[in-house]
């Protein structure tokens, strides 16, 4: 297993418990996980480092409920994840609990079929992820508890800046102009992260002016 990865996701996903501002499903609905009192473990396993949160809330005569369960795993394979593979993980994190969110990386990546199996049913939701070519993490998840996903990407901000300043600066050195379209397509970032970095980055630059063409941002070189 790749540690770097594995020390990258845990101590991310450690952050956002901190925080508590992550929203999972529970028995009470999609709630933050800062309204109910986690008991949080960890432990090496065969299958990866894996941390897991039982969440409680308060219900009558101060009896506390278990609502919901957060089980993150940094998989330990070196093949790509296998749709039996993942399924077998899933019943594994779950141990019967009815409200689960599990997030599964898979350092050597997802096969295609598993990929599809990325998604929210009844009482289990199913967070995939894995390195891209550009360096940084794919993120699937189901479209409605998107926020939910993207939270755990462990690329810091600043790494993302970083990468499509050095992309932009790249294809600006070579052409003259470079739009945001290329830098999303060279970092495999959200169109809204490149945009926000191209426009720190025009603002230290005096040298590069910021336009829009047909709704879609460019940037260029002066005097070009």
């Amino acid at each position: 297993m790749n540690e770097t990865a594995a020390s990258l996701v845990m101590t991310h996903a450690t952050n956002l418990l901190s925080i508590g501002e992550l929203r999972i499903d529970s028995a009470d609905g999609l709630k933050p996980i800062s309204l109910f009192r986690g008991e949080q473990r960890s432990a090496s396993t065969e299958e990866g480092e894996l941390l897991v949160v039982d969440f409680f809330a308060r219900r009558m005569f101060f009896l506390a409920a278990h609502v919901a369960r957060l089980a993150v795993l940094v998989r330990a394979g070196e093949q790509k994840l296998t749709p039996g593979e993942l399924q077998r993980l899933v019943q594994q994190m779950s141990d019967g609990s009815k409200f689960t969110t599990m997030v599964i990386a898979s350092p050597a990546g997802i096969q295609t079929e598993a990929r599809e199996m990325a998604e929210r049913r009844a009482g289990r939701t199913t967070i995939l992820m894995q390195p891209n070519s550009a360096g940084g993490w794919e993120v699937l998840g189901p479209q409605e508890l998107r926020a939910t996903a993207e939270a755990f990407d462990p690329e810091a901000i600043a790494s993302k800046q970083d990468r499509v300043t050095l992309v932009a600066r790249t294809i600006l050195n070579s052409s003259g102009q470079v739009t945001a379209f290329e830098v999303e397509r060279a970092t495999e970032l959200p169109s809204s992260v490149v945009e926000d970095a191209l426009r720190q980055f025009v603002k230290g630059n005096g040298s590069v002016t910021l336009k829009r063409r047909e709704g879609r941002m460019v940037l260029q070189q002066s005097g070009t």
